[in-house]
């Protein structure tokens, strides 16, 4: 990943994004797209997202299993790869939380507003969070 956009990552951003890395390599897919976040982000939040969950009434373990049924139809690689890639949706999506952040006065991307900026865009992933009540509005 490109060491000049990770500089603004916080630390538990650069956490999400191992995690990420590893989940994408137990599925044997090449990119990690906005749904592998988002699963990463859910499998172990952190106080912020679980008190944020509840806050908003949130059934996070519901949309785990959803996510997970998005996750299945990606397909898989069967040969060896040795670098796992950002796909174009989720390069739009660190752009996009990472000006979410600055327009609230913060120079660093926070996983607050990676979720806020993942529910923000049009993702399938995004359209489960929706259905499961998380919006834009109750978020930010």
């Amino acid at each position: 990943m490109d060491m000049q956009i990770t500089e603004n990552f916080s630390d538990r951003v650069k956490e999400i994004f191992l995690n990420t890395e590893r989940l994408v390599r137990e599925k044997a897919h090449m990119y990690i797209e906005p749904s592998h976040l988002a699963l990463s982000i859910f499998v172990h939040p952190s106080k912020n997202i679980e008190f944020l969950s509840q806050d908003i009434n949130f059934n996070m373990s519901s949309c785990v299993k959803k996510i997970e049924s998005l996750l299945v139809k990606i397909p898989k690689i069967t040969t060896d790869f040795l670098e796992v890639k950002i796909n174009i949706d989720t390069q739009k999506l660190i752009n996009h939380s990472l000006n979410l952040a600055k327009r609230n006065g913060d120079e660093f991307l926070t996983e607050e507003f990676l979720f806020l900026g993942i529910v923000d865009l049009e993702y399938p992933v995004s359209d489960i969070l929706r259905s499961e009540g998380v919006n834009y509005t109750n978020l930010s």
